[in-house]
């Protein structure tokens, strides 16, 4: 096991006091199971940044992802400080994401993920299609773009945060591959 989660809070769907308080107490449940494996969270968010620093803030745990990221740099910045990872995905090619472009351009390298949070937030270029694997390359294309990288910085600087968050060892780089030597529709 390398990671505990997808857990957190959404506050979009818990509308009522009852609903929160809940997620909030079965939240605390599971950062105590990562204080006490050690193990990082995968942690969701929405419309719950506030109430989140508080508990991360009043139950410390190991280095985590902020799965999705969509708050703003402030709140990027706030987490990181607390040891943390910040993971962006489909959210951030959509045009006028004005927050969640600030939050990436203010996270340090060493903090920075991506990810695709397939099926889910679909890159605007590839609407209407399913969101999918293959298209964490629009994902980075942008985060490359945000802040003055090529794709291939990026690539390697998230694989090497991956690696380093789920405590993963490097069989491979990513040099190893080259797209022309592995054709897999003749497979």
């Amino acid at each position: 096991m390398r990671a505990i989660g997808e857990c957190g809070l959404d506050f979009l769907r818990a509308t009522s006091s009852e609903s929160r308080a809940h997620q909030v107490e079965v939240f605390r449940a599971q950062l105590e199971l990562a204080r006490h494996t050690g193990l990082p969270l995968s942690i969701h968010c929405v419309k719950a940044h506030g109430p989140l620093v508080e508990l991360l803030r009043e139950r410390p745990t190991p280095a985590s992802v902020m799965h999705a990221f969509s708050g703003s740099a402030e709140i990027a910045r706030e987490l990181v400080g607390a040891g943390h990872y910040i993971s962006f995905a489909g959210n951030l090619c959509v045009q006028g994401a004005r927050r969640v472009v600030e939050a990436a351009r203010a996270v340090p390298d060493e903090r920075l993920l991506l990810e695709t949070d397939t099926p889910d937030q679909t890159p605007p270029a590839r609407r209407p299609a399913a969101n999918e694997p293959a298209f964490i390359v629009d994902i980075a294309a942008r985060l490359a773009e945000l802040r003055g990288a090529s794709i291939e910085e990026i690539a390697t600087l998230t694989l090497d945060n991956g690696r380093r968050v789920f405590s993963v060892e490097a069989p491979f780089a990513l040099h190893d591959f080259d797209d022309r030597d592995h054709d897999v529709t003749s497979e």
